[in-house]
This record gives C-alpha cells, sequence and structure tokens, in this order.
C-alpha cells in the first residue's frame, strides 16, 4: 500500500468511526456526556500518543521551543471531546454534530489568520458565513416542531 492510500485509508476510518461516536454514546444512557468524553480522551489520546512517539521523538527540540503553543494545543485537545459529547447530550446527535462539523473549519481558518497572518480567501468567508448562518437556523428551530 502506497504512503498515499495509507493517508486515504486512515482518513476514512477516522471519519467513519467519528462520525459514529455521539450515536454511540446515546446507547449508554447510564453514562454522562463528560464520562464519555472522558473515556474517549483518554484511550484515544493514549493511542495517538503511542502511534505519534517517533514523530514526537523527531521533533522533541521544536516542542520544547514553543511550550505556549503545546500548552495550548494540549488544552484544546483535552477540552474538545468534553465540549463534543456533551453538545450530543444537550443538542442531540443530530443537531450537535452538524455544530461541531460546521465549528472545525472555522476555528481553524480564524487560527491561520491570526497565528499565520494569512488572508481569508473569499470561498472561505462565504464557507463560514454558510456554516454559521445553517447551524443558526438549526439551533434556532423548534425541537419537534414541522418542518
Amino acid at each position: 500500500m502506497s504512503r498515499t492510500s495509507g493517508g486515504i485509508a486512515a482518513i476514512l476510518a477516522t471519519s467513519f468511526l467519528w462520525g459514529t461516536t455521539g450515536t454511540a454514546a446515546t446507547f449508554a444512557p447510564g453514562a454522562g456526556p463528560l464520562a464519555i468524553g472522558a473515556a474517549a480522551l483518554g484511550i484515544g489520546g493514549l493511542l495517538q500518543a503511542v502511534i505519534a512517539i517517533p514523530e514526537l521523538r523527531r521533533t522533541r527540540g521544536l516542542l520544547r521551543a514553543n511550550p505556549g503553543l503545546v500548552a495550548a494545543g494540549a488544552l484544546a485537545v483535552a477540552i474538545y471531546p468534553l465540549a463534543f459529547y456533551s453538545s450530543m447530550h444537550l443538542g442531540g446527535v443530530a443537531v450537535g454534530t452538524v455544530v461541531s462539523l460546521a465549528s472545525a473549519p472555522l476555528a481553524s481558518g480564524i487560527l491561520e489568520r491570526v497565528i499565520e497572518r494569512r488572508q481569508l480567501s473569499r470561498w472561505w468567508l462565504l464557507a463560514a458565513f454558510l456554516g454559521i448562518a445553517g447551524s443558526a437556523l438549526l439551533c434556532a428551530s423548534k425541537a419537534g416542531g414541522g418542518a
């Protein structure tokens, strides 16, 4: 398997597995969203750390040279699953997933603009507007109402 094929397979597997975790969590009504998020963070985080050991060793100096950035990244990674599963619990799987999917590219673009000082394209701005508008409409809709 080529490196490109392996990367594509990993992305497809990840997207499939990520797309089902919110639904799977609804079948554990006895466990709260923070407990599910903590379990996902613990198990997934440990697995990712094991997989990343060679790269972490290779870039050790760069990581040590940027402690603030590493700490911010660690905090974001720790908060995300807790927020994600809480959104599933509070808004339902459909709303939680759509809002999560719409907010990730938005946050990434804002970080790219602020940290790397890159100009955001018109396409990005249009997509961001549509994501925000769609999420706002979805959140403002009445649950259980007619179409």
